[in-house]
């Protein structure tokens, strides 16, 4: 069921602040929950695989240049 405008506007806030304290794979974890409560579509992702295929790209790219 998608969320209200309220509710979405306060899971916001908190995965925000999350990530201003650095606690960045809970706020991934938090925004993939989020998401899924809004849009009835979970995404099964990994924080620590998306962000070692990140810096890989960003390596590569870096390697390019």
């Amino acid at each position: 069921m998608p969320l209200k405008k309220d509710e979405r506007k306060q899971k916001y806030s908190i995965i925000m602040g999350l990530m201003l304290k650095g606690e960045n794979k809970k706020a991934f974890d938090e925004l993939a929950c989020m998401c899924g409560e809004d849009t009835g579509l979970f995404v099964l992702a990994d924080y620590d695989k998306a962000v070692s295929e990140n810096q890989l790209r960003q390596q590569a790219k870096a390697g390019a240049e």
